[in-house]
């Protein structure tokens, strides 16, 4: 289909012909750890729970039903980034702007610049959890 589509000389997203065929599971995993995402963190907070359940029922390397494209998918939604991008070898850099846009369920009384000083302390924490094995 991308040799017909390169023949009539038409344009397209990348995204629309990539194929999960060359891609595994472990390569997201191993990515997004990169970007200090821990599997179990993906698997726990970012994948729907029949998503996962249906990994830990086929086992991890399965790779049947575009699996790792499901689950490059469903990355993206929350991050903003395409399959493309997680698939491939750039950077995964996230939009710091999405911390700032964060939602809370807070009591109507909560002020909102303890909220932004709590959320920027608790993500703070989080960066320094995940980079404790990086060398300066």
């Amino acid at each position: 289909m991308k040799e017909i589509v390169e023949a009539l000389g038409i344009e397209m997203q990348e995204d629309l012909f990539l194929s999960s065929d060359h891609f595994s599971l472990e390569e997201i995993f191993s990515r997004m750890k990169k970007s200090g995402f821990e599997k179990n963190f993906i698997f726990n907070r970012l994948l729907p729970r029949d998503l996962v359940a249906y990994i830990e029922q086929e086992n991890e390397k399965s790779q049947t039903e575009n699996v790792p494209l499901q689950v490059a998918t469903a990355i993206g939604r929350v991050f903003g980034w395409s399959p493309t991008l997680i698939f491939g070898s750039r950077p995964l850099i996230m939009d710091t702007a999405i911390a700032g846009s964060g939602r809370f369920k807070t009591p109507v009384y909560a002020e909102r610049t303890r909220l932004s000083a709590y959320t920027a302390h608790i993500l703070g924490l989080h960066l320094l959890d995940t980079t404790q094995d990086l060398k300066p």
